[in-house]
């Protein structure tokens, strides 16, 4: 059926040879683009970079709950010992942070001393050190100088400038050259009605008569010349500054690099010196955030009113071992408290004192602040789910807030101030290390702007970012703390958006064996019938 077809086809190639190569050219060609065009192509990955900065990191426990108008608060302490006071009576009426019991505290008291003393001492440390680094600084930034000098004004000889002074003793050069600038010093001398005289050209200009007894100044090149006692005029010697022929000269520029290098070292931000200082500054970190939590802890044996009252019953008496499980006495007040249900986990991090920020469903716009004043040491068993009952007591009333509200708290649970931080997004954990995606330094594909922080859509890097080992602090959700591991400035990985495939649409190309063309499509699918010739 199809065997006159290709015999056309046949007879056609036979009688339009050119024109049948050129066509089977192009149709190897469009194929290739053809193909080409449906392969799979991969988008490189591309990152959101971010930079190190200093800020303040203020952690929160956050939780909602209802507000009542407490009638009875039990007092519980927070740690164990022995009571050693019981200061109040029963019946009396107690103001809020009035203290009302005390337990012995001599390890915690003892704790808190240590802390003051380790902290002093880390203090020590950094002055000494910052110290340290402003007299090494100057130090070395003196001996570059010193080198520098001794450099241009090591064995200064005056070298003849053509064949008549060659034949002359030269004059002897001394001193040592101030001017700190590197060139050349021309001596000539001319008959004048005095004597002979000199002068001088290049890096100082002066005047005067030759002697040959005592050197002359200069000018204020900080040298002297000595003239040879048969000196006579039109002379000429050149003083080279530094004398690069000289024995001496290797050694000294060998010291004055040397010099460079140390001043540049003490000044790098990487150098030894920096992250020595750097490292003390985060010892002093660490030793007020020490000296806060042995506070936080000694304050807990202090047993304190949470509001205004009077207290209704008080069941310890001096000399008890108590508990977090005991109940030291009641207080009746009227005041509205907000009262909350946290998990095990968030409550580890909630104590008696710490202040809270209260918000309201029902009022638009009030926050209030807040004082956490009880908190369960047993919870309830919900589900499988373990929670422990809040109070907080507000510091402030307002009309507004009636007995019953949703309220939602947010408890400061910790604050670091003036600490190295990045986006949370930027820290990761492997085998419960931390590890941040640095930029290796000199990367330049990071668009300055003025967050210090990329568009979403991210850049590409020259060197694929390293992972950096870190030590981390607070977050508050946003920002985490960096302990160690990064410096202020350092550029970090913030999210890396993963490399994506995508597939080009192939096209249907045209005939190009000539004549029309008859498209049928079947089921979906076209179908091209090419008529060939005439």
């Amino acid at each position: 059926m199809n065997t006159p077809f290709f015999q056309r086809i046949r007879l056609y190639i036979k009688n339009h040879t050119a024109r049948s190569i050129i066509i089977a050219i192009i149709a190897v060609l469009v194929i290739y683009f053809a193909v080409h065009a449906i392969i799979k192509k991969t988008a490189p990955t591309t990152y959101v970079l971010g930079s190190v900065q200093t800020g303040t990191i203020v952690s929160t426990i956050t939780g909602t709950g209802q507000i009542s108008t407490s009638n009875t608060v039990a007092l519980k302490p927070q740690v164990s010992g022995q009571l050693l006071s019981a200061r109040v009576k029963t019946g009396s009426t107690v103001s809020k942070g009035q203290v009302l019991y005390t337990i012995q505290a001599t390890d915690a008291a003892r704790a808190v001393q240590t802390a003051k003393g380790n902290l002093a001492s880390a203090q020590l440390a950094l002055r000494a050190a910052q110290t340290s680094d402003t007299n090494n600084s100057s130090d070395l930034a003196k001996a570059v100088t010193t080198a520098y000098n001794t450099l241009l004004s090591s064995n200064l000889q005056a070298t003849p400038a053509d064949t008549d002074t060659s034949s002359v003793q030269a004059p002897t050069i001394s001193g040592n050259y101030t001017l700190g600038k590197e060139g050349t010093i021309t001596v000539k001398t001319y008959s004048s009605f005095g004597g002979v005289s000199f002068q001088t050209s290049g890096l100082v200009a002066t005047t005067g008569l030759t002697n040959s007894t005592n050197a002359q100044p200069i000018g204020t090149s900080g040298l002297y010349i000595l003239f040879p006692n048969n000196v006579k005029g039109n002379l000429t010697w050149t003083i080279s500054i530094p004398n690069t022929n000289s024995s001496s000269y290797v050694s000294n520029e060998n010291a004055y690099e040397t010099a460079k290098e140390n001043e540049a070292e003490a000044a790098d931000p990487n150098g030894s010196n920096a992250v020595d200082l750097q490292s003390k500054q985060l010892a002093v970190a660490s030793a007020q955030n020490s000296l806060a939590s042995a506070e936080e802890t000694l304050a807990q044996y202090t047993i304190t009113s949470p509001f205004d009252g009077v207290l209704a019953s008080s069941t310890a008496n001096v000399g008890d071992q108590v508990s977090s499980a005991d109940t030291l006495g009641t207080v009746i007040t009227n005041q509205e408290v907000a009262t909350l249900s946290l998990n095990e986990v968030d409550v580890s991090k909630v104590h008696v004192g710490q202040k809270a920020t209260l918000t309201f469903d029902a009022v638009d716009g009030l926050s209030l602040a807040g004082t956490v004043s009880t908190v369960d040491q047993v919870g309830t068993v919900s589900s499988g789910v373990v929670n422990y009952s809040v109070t907080i007591s507000l510091d402030t009333q307002d009309p507004r807030v009636k007995s019953g509200m949703t309220v939602t708290a947010a408890i400061q649970a910790g604050i670091a101030q003036d600490v190295l931080t990045v986006p949370a997004s930027a820290v990761h954990t492997s085998n419960g290390a931390s590890y941040v995606l640095s930029v290796p330094d000199g990367d330049t594909s990071m668009p300055a702007t003025s967050t210090g922080t990329t568009a979403a859509v991210g850049v590409t890097l020259a060197t694929p970012p390293t992972q950096t080992a870190v030590e981390i602090g607070l977050t508050d959700g946003t920002n985490t703390e960096i302990a160690s591991g990064l410096t202020e400035g350092q550029k970090i990985v913030t999210k890396t958006v993963a490399a994506t495939t995508t597939k080009a649409a192939a096209t249907t190309a045209p005939s190009l064996l000539g004549g029309g063309s008859n498209n049928r499509s079947f089921g979906g699918t076209t179908r091209s019938t090419t008529r060939i010739g005439g």
